[in-house]
């Protein structure tokens, strides 16, 4: 993907989010999530190609999305090496 084709899609996708939630401008939120979902879809074409196409683009796209959530449940589960206690 071209770099100002990226930079079109992403902003397509914030300024979505943000209509979809009431906002005038997008918000942090808006943004991250933009970028997040440039990179999974970055993520499932190129899995798509290197399988020679033989999958659907969406269940690529579903698998990426899955393995995101499955990551930030992991990411976001306390380890034994969790934060110091506060004081």
């Amino acid at each position: 993907m071209s770099s100002d084709l990226g930079v079109q899609w992403q902003e397509v996708i914030v300024s979505a989010l943000a209509n979809r939630r009431g906002l005038k401008e997008p918000d942090n939120s808006c943004r991250l999530t933009g970028a997040v979902t440039l990179v999974v879809f970055s993520n499932a074409t190129h899995s798509w190609m290197r399988q020679g196409f033989q999958t659907s683009l969406t269940s690529e796209l579903d698998r990426e999305f899955d393995l995101l959530v499955q990551l930030c449940s992991e990411w976001s589960r306390p380890t034994r090496r969790s934060r110091p206690a506060r004081r």
